[in-house]
């Protein structure tokens, strides 16, 4: 399905504002006094500031707009961020207030700026950026629901839902949004060559924007849709595989898919899902590996234990070894798995590190170890 021809969403109700819902708004007056900016994603959480910017002072010089870091200007924050609010400037009738990194912050004021939400500061607007979402079950998040907006800025999953066993690997949140910031961007992109986009460019969003921007470049005034010639093109022809890929592909046994993953991780590097610099060196890449795999190994020889003194899922969540909607996945893992197959490969994961450390080959170590897996 191209993404014109997908289904409009409906309008966000209170309390369930998305970033996408939110972005396909025309208008966004008038703007609200509080605003909780909530998930991981900083780069959906800046640009809904950028756009909230625009929108109060309508492109022009902000002298307006005070900027605090909750971690660096913790003393007195609360008056100081209430003084800038509710302080009259001679030179705009709006003023903006942001703080960033402000999980802690509200934490301990929440009570303190509850009473300001539905009131209001008189043309001041307050910007909370957090790094968690918010809490739907505290009376301040409730009230700014009702009146300003909490707005989820979660990174997308890059996956179907472990439930949909058999969904396409293209029917998830991450490739949705691509259609969805394509199509704000002016471009058309159906799901298949949004997905074969997210397998070249990973799950950075700012990453992916970028890539959006050269394609928009590459295909020129022509036409507005993307293809795959376009995307190969931009964002190359090889897919980069995440650590945590290949951590699968060895629980589930295929050796083989597990091998080429590792090649092309060393060939192309290790490039973290949530940005930052990607990871050439072969060491480090084994390294990360076994670290994610033991942690994985551990929670399933946990499990083996449990099942064996009669314990099933509901006890397998309650250990927080899984959570519900990824019992299933952690089930089939467990099968995979079996109390023999662990013991042999936390053997297998002491000798390749042990190996590593004192100069062994890394590459050829872990190319040893996923054969005999």
């Amino acid at each position: 399905m191209s993404a014109r021809g997908s289904r409009k969403r409906a309008p966000a109700k209170p309390g369930e504002l998305t970033f996408t819902t939110l972005i396909e708004r025309r208008e966004w007056k008038p703007l609200p006094a509080v605003v909780l900016l909530a998930g991981e994603s900083r780069f959906l959480r800046k640009h809904v500031e950028r756009r909230f910017i625009d929108e109060l002072f309508g492109g022009q010089p902000t002298p307006a707009l005070e900027r605090f870091d909750a971690a660096q200007d913790s003393e007195n924050l609360l008056a100081r961020v209430l003084d800038e609010l509710r302080t009259v400037s001679i030179l705009s009738e709006e003023r903006l207030v942001i703080v960033d990194g402000a999980d802690q912050f509200l934490s301990e004021h929440r009570d303190d700026l509850l009473e300001w939400v539905e009131r209001g500061f008189s043309g001041g607007h307050l910007i909370l950026h957090l790094d968690r979402p918010a809490d739907a079950r505290t009376k301040f998040v409730k009230a700014v629901a009702e009146h300003g907006w909490v707005v989820a800025c979660r990174q997308p999953f890059d996956r179907p839902p472990p439930w949909q066993t058999d969904a396409p690997p293209w029917d998830n949140d991450l490739t949705r949004w691509i259609v969805a910031w394509a199509m704000h961007r002016g471009l058309e992109i159906d799901f298949q060559t949004a997905y074969a986009l997210q397998e070249r460019a990973g799950t950075d969003l700012g990453v992916l924007d970028e890539c959006l921007e050269k394609i928009r470049t590459y295909i020129g005034g022509k036409t507005t849709r993307v293809d795959l010639r376009a995307v190969t093109a931009v964002a190359g022809d090889t897919r980069e595989d995440s650590i945590f890929d290949l951590v699968d592909a060895f629980i589930a046994g295929d050796r083989p898919r597990a091998i080429d993953m590792a090649e092309k991780l060393f060939r192309a590097g290790y490039h973290p899902p949530r940005g930052g610099n990607p990871v050439f060196d072969a060491g480090s890449i084994t390294i990360m590996f076994t670290g994610a795999l033991v942690s994985r190994l551990r929670g399933l020889r946990r499990a083996h234990a449990m099942r064996a003194a009669g314990m099933g899922p509901d006890r397998w969540i309650e250990a927080r070894l899984t959570t519900k909607p990824f019992t299933d996945r952690f089930r089939r893992d467990l099968g995979a798995m079996s109390p023999g197959r662990i013991a042999h490969a936390f053997e297998s994961l002491l000798q390749l590190d042990r190996s590593v450390k004192s100069g062994g080959n890394p590459r050829l170590g872990l190319t040893v170890f996923l054969a005999g897996g």
